[in-house]
């Protein structure tokens, strides 16, 4: 579980490995969105924030959403479930990505 002290302002980030007719895709050019929502709780439309992305070296891809009071998404102290969708065509994915605590 990712810990982040409620005056924090970081990007939280999930890895994303994308395949298109079993190869490796870039998915960088398709729209990312970003929710955190309670555990159990799936997120509802104004729950997605306009997330980007992030590259590490070939192949190596992860959505991203700046969290905190400087500019960021503010969340209070709380235990989340960070979930990425991305909008391709013709597939929307919305995936649980991981817990997330803020204290």
């Amino acid at each position: 579980m990712l810990k982040i002290s409620i005056l924090s302002t970081v990007f939280v980030k999930s890895r994303i490995i994308a395949t298109k007719n079993g190869l490796s895709y870039d998915p960088t050019g398709d729209v990312v969105e970003v929710a955190f929502v309670g555990p159990g709780v799936t997120p509802a439309p104004a729950d997605w924030h306009a997330g980007t992305w992030e590259t590490a070296g070939t192949g190596v891809y992860y959505a991203r959403l700046l969290v905190g009071p400087v500019g960021g998404l503010v969340l209070a102290a709380a235990a989340y479930t960070m979930w990425v969708r991305i909008t391709d065509n013709p597939e929307v994915p919305a995936l649980e990505a991981g817990p997330l605590r803020i204290y």
